[in-house]
C-alpha cells in the first residue's frame, strides 16, 4: 500500500508524526469522493452512522491520486472551514506545512 504522502504534493504537504498533532478527529469515509479540479477533491464525511455527513475539501492531491481511497474510517484534522490540514491512517500522517 502507498504512504499517504505518495498521494500529496510534496510542496503543500508533509509526513509527520502522529503524537505532534493535536485535534484529530475519527470519521467513517463515504464512498462519494468528488473531483472539485484535477488536485482537489471533497469527501462526505461523519463521526458515527447516526450522524449528519459533512463535506471536507483536500487540496493538493496530486493530479490522479486520491489519498483515503478504498478507506472507511479514519482520522482527519480539519480547520474552521472544513479543509483537511492533517490525515493520519493508522499512523501513516500528513500534514498541511505551515
Amino acid at each position: 500500500m502507498e504512504s499517504l504522502i505518495d498521494s500529496m504534493d510534496g510542496d503543500q504537504w508533509e509526513e509527520k508524526n502522529a503524537s505532534e498533532i493535536e485535534g484529530f478527529t475519527e470519521y467513517q469515509i463515504m464512498r462519494q469522493h468528488k473531483n472539485i479540479d484535477p488536485t482537489t477533491l471533497r469527501y462526505l464525511i461523519q463521526t458515527s452512522q447516526d450522524s449528519d455527513p459533512v463535506a471536507a475539501t483536500c487540496f493538493n492531491v496530486l493530479k490522479g491520486k486520491d489519498p483515503i481511497k478504498n478507506i472507511g474510517t479514519c482520522e482527519l484534522k480539519l480547520d474552521g472551514s472544513g479543509n483537511v490540514v492533517a490525515i493520519n491512517l493508522d499512523g501513516d500522517c500528513v500534514a498541511k506545512k505551515a
